[in-house]
C-alpha cells in the first residue's frame, strides 16, 4: 500500500483516466478492491465503471460492463462486486477523480486485487 501509481503528473484527459490488468489465462472473477494512496485526493476514483473481456488483445468493441458505482471520497480501501465473469482482462475506468489542482484531472491507486466472492 506504500506503492502508487499516478496518472501524468500534467493531468490527463478523461478518455485517459482507465487501467487494464490482464490476468494471462482466463479466470472467474467477481471483486475488485481498490486501495487509494494512503494520503491525498489527486486520483482518488469516485465514480468508476469496470468493464472484463475474454480476447488475447482486446480491442474497443471486447469490452463488457460488469457494473458501475461510486465510493466515497476518503483513503479507504474500496470493494466493488459484480457477477461473476469469466475473464482475461479487467478493465477500471474512473468516470470521476479527485483533485487538488482543478481543473486538472488524475487517477491513481495504491493497489488493485481481484477476486471472487464465495458463493452461497
Amino acid at each position: 500500500p506504500d506503492t502508487l501509481w499516478h496518472s501524468s503528473w500534467d493531468g490527463c484527459t478523461t478518455e485517459e483516466m482507465w487501467f487494464t490488468m490482464d490476468m494471462k489465462q482466463e479466470q472467474s472473477v467477481s471483486l475488485l478492491k481498490y486501495v487509494p494512496r494512503s494520503k491525498q485526493k489527486n486520483g482518488l476514483i469516485l465514480q468508476y465503471e469496470i468493464y472484463y473481456s475474454t480476447a488475447e488483445t482486446p480491442t474497443e468493441g471486447d469490452w463488457v460492463k460488469a457494473t458501475e458505482g461510486t465510493w466515497p471520497e476518503d483513503n479507504t480501501e474500496k470493494i466493488a462486486t459484480f457477477a461473476p465473469v469469466n475473464a482475461r482482462h479487467i478493465k477500471l475506468v474512473a468516470l470521476q477523480t479527485g483533485t487538488q489542482e482543478p481543473p486538472k484531472q488524475f487517477v491513481s491507486a495504491a493497489e488493485i486485487y481481484l477476486g471472487s466472492m464465495p458463493q452461497a
